[in-house]
């Protein structure tokens, strides 16, 4: 499929300090997450698409998770494009 595609992901923090930002993807064949990072009020999560469909990612933090609906479109024919 094509190159990898970064979400910014934007939280809150807890007054304790900051938590490592998890994630949990529920079929790792629609897409991969390919990179993690995170700052102090911040993280972007790096996802690689492997195949056409749709499956949700679960982004936890500070003990809140948040739940995205992540779909991969099938790839145009050639000579079309995805998008007119």
């Amino acid at each position: 499929m094509s190159a990898a595609v970064s979400l910014l992901l934007v939280f809150l923090l807890a007054i304790q300090g900051t938590a490592p930002l998890r994630k949990t993807v529920a079929d790792s064949r629609i897409f991969r997450v390919v990179r993690v990072a995170q700052d102090s009020i911040s993280g972007t999560v790096a996802l690689k698409p492997d195949q056409p469909g749709t499956t949700s990612l679960a982004v936890i933090a500070n003990g809140m998770r948040q739940y995205l609906t992540v779909t991969v479109p099938p790839r145009a024919a050639p000579g079309k494009v995805d998008c007119p």
